[in-house]
Parts: structure tokens; C-alpha cells; sequence
């Protein structure tokens, strides 16, 4: 789900770059949903003529390995949250 100009998240770093959230319901989590979610929409960003993706994590969140993983780095901080960007292109 991107978040809007006019409602920023706390993994803004541009206006031209989506900011996307991802949740996935406990009971799920560990059985590669998250992986599965974030896979399909990095793919579908590439398609599209986006040249990076945002996101933010907050401290603790086990998601910031997967977001690792994928490729996201760390560029900014938001009180407890880090800023990550993946470059598309």
C-alpha cells in the first residue's frame, strides 16, 4: 500500500519513490508469506517505470532481514524507524 504526499510515512525519501507497507498476520509469519508478498511486488515495480522502492522498519521488526535480503538498504531515521530504499533500476 503506498502512502501518499499529502499522508507520508516514516520512509519517505522522495516524492518521485513509493513508499509501500507490508504486513502479514501472525500466525502466518515464518512460512515465507512475507517473502512471497515482497518478491511479487519488487517484480512488479521493476515492470513499471518506478526507479526505487521505500519503506520503513522499526527497530526490533525481524522484517528488516527479509527487507535486507531482497536487497533494501538503510538511508535514513525517523525516531525509531529506519528509512530503507531498493533501487529498481
Amino acid at each position: 500500500m503506498p502512502f501518499g504526499p499529502a499522508e507520508p510515512g516514516f520512509g519517505v525519501v522522495s516524492a518521485s519513490i513509493p513508499e509501500d507497507t507490508l504486513a502479514v498476520e501472525r500466525a502466518a509469519r515464518g512460512r515465507g508469506v512475507g517473502t512471497a508478498l515482497l518478491t511479487a511486488l519488487v517484480s512488479r515495480a521493476r515492470r513499471s517505470t518506478y526507479v526505487a522502492l521505500s519503506l520503513s522498519v522499526e527497530d526490533g521488526n525481524r522484517a528488516a532481514a527479509l527487507y535486507e535480503r531482497v536487497g533494501f538498504v538503510r538511508v535514513g531515521r525517523h525516531g525509531t524507524s529506519d528509512a530503507m530504499l531498493l533501487e529498481l533500476r
